[in-house]
């Protein structure tokens, strides 16, 4: 999952805190998702490769897969949403596509409780 700001835009100065509370409420299932952020400021080339129009984008990039082709599930222009809006919305994308993870990067067994005891 990836942030996309820039560090002249105000509501992305606004959401930052909220982005890093996501993040906290993310790591105990760093075994399945990476949190991450880019200033595209700094890194326009990414930016403009993933046609990022507006600040703050959250997108979630998943393995493509026979039954899903796109690799990213964007959570477009995120401000206003809460830390747990968010972390609700990353654990219902994950449980629905857990089982599109390609053979041989197959996630354990339990996978499934844990985010769905979490997402309570």
């Amino acid at each position: 999952m990836v942030e996309f700001y820039s560090e002249w835009c105000g509501h992305c100065r606004n959401f930052a805190p909220t982005f890093k509370e996501v993040a906290q409420l993310a790591k105990p299932w760093s075994r399945y998702i990476s949190v991450g952020a880019v200033n595209c400021v700094d890194e326009k080339t990414v930016c403009l490769d993933h046609k990022v129009t507006r600040y703050p984008t959250i997108r979630y990039f998943t393995h493509p897969s026979p039954q899903n082709s796109s690799t990213t599930l964007e959570l477009e222009h995120a401000g206003g949403r809460s830390a747990q809006h968010l972390h609700g919305e990353i654990a219902a994308v994950l449980f629905s596509r857990w089982h599109e993870v390609p053979v041989g990067e197959r996630l354990h067994p339990g996978f499934a409780e844990v985010f769905e005891e979490d997402a309570r």
